[in-house]
């Protein structure tokens, strides 16, 4: 079975990895095109799909626009079965969907339908606080996210997660199950359960404004903030007029209230902030115009100033 995988960043990348391992011949790599970088000068970086595609000398294609009549055509012509997609960044229109491929296009999402449709399914899953998160392999059509599944698998979220680690844990879940999926439309066993769309969810971009801590809420519910942005695109509280950027935290004292905000006090491992309810321990942070830090020495250079986040 030959296929086409669309897809852009490092949660596809490590999907792509583990279908190019796999007996099924990835016959073109579509990514988004190249766009310079603001934080290197802008200056041109591969992502990490194209590098990848790069290394195994699979051939790569990356047209402004997947669904135009030319590139439906370039797709056509490579002759694949299906196309895999996965994080690309492009909605594919009707004629890509259902008229370049045999068997059509599936997709690696990230999280367990019906629940978080959408482009941020992970990040907006730790800041609700999920117990459990995962994969859906699914069959697309022109909604956003709303085609049948296929199938699916969980991993447990633990105090320990951030949106780091539990979207690398997904990302290796994806590759495999995508190559499940295969071997199940090879052996015409894929099973098809069509989406109940009153408990679905969506869960939407993170932009800038999203970013900012509220430590007017609980200190569960800044602790699943913070982590949920850890490391990218990281949690962000103004102090004395500048952003500083959170990152390692955990629950201190569930209870108790205060100004929140407020910096009550450090000791060897952080500082502790009060929340609306409870304090909370921020261990590591980057304040503005300096790198990443600990905690304690960041409160040791601040001392003399009013230590309210807001």
């Amino acid at each position: 079975m030959k296929t086409v995988f669309m897809g852009t960043g490092p949660f596809a990348a490590s999907a792509l990895r583990r279908l190019a391992d796999s007996p099924y011949e990835v016959v073109l790599v579509v990514t988004q095109p190249d766009r310079p970088n603001s934080r290197r000068g802008s200056k041109i970086v591969f992502g990490e799909v194209k590098q990848l595609a790069l290394e195994r000398d699979i051939p790569l294609f990356q047209p402004d626009s997947v669904s135009s009549p030319d590139s439906q055509e370039t797709l056509k012509q490579t002759g694949a079965d299906i196309a895999v997609v996965c994080s690309y960044g492009q909605l594919l229109r009707k004629n890509i969907l259902y008229d370049t491929f045999p068997l059509g296009c599936i997709n690696i999402h990230a999280s367990l339908l019906e629940k978080y449709r959408g482009a941020a399914p992970i990040s907006r899953a730790v800041m609700a606080g999920e117990k459990e998160v995962g994969v859906t392999i699914m069959y697309m059509d022109e909604g956003l996210d709303t085609g049948d599944m296929m199938i699916r698998a969980s991993t447990p979220v633990t105090d320990e997660d951030t949106f780091g680690t539990v979207s690398e844990r997904l990302s290796v879940m994806g590759g495999d199950l995508a190559v499940q999926a295969l071997d199940l439309m090879k052996d015409g066993k894929a099973p098809r359960t069509a989406q109940d769309q009153s408990r679905a969810s969506y869960a939407e971009k993170i932009l800038k404004k999203d970013k900012h801590i509220d430590f007017s809420l609980s200190a569960r519910d800044v602790f699943n903030f913070v982590r949920a942005l850890d490391p990218s695109p990281a949690a962000e509280a103004l102090l004395n007029g500048k952003t500083v950027k959170i990152f390692s935290i955990e629950p201190a004292d569930p209870t108790g209230s205060g100004v929140p905000g407020k910096i009550e006090r450090a000791d060897r491992r952080g500082i502790i902030v009060r929340c609306g309810e409870g304090t909370v321990l921020i261990k590591t942070l980057k304040p503005e115009g300096k790198g990443l830090m600990d905690a304690r020495s960041f409160y040791n250079g601040i001392r003399n100033t009013e230590n309210i986040f807001s």
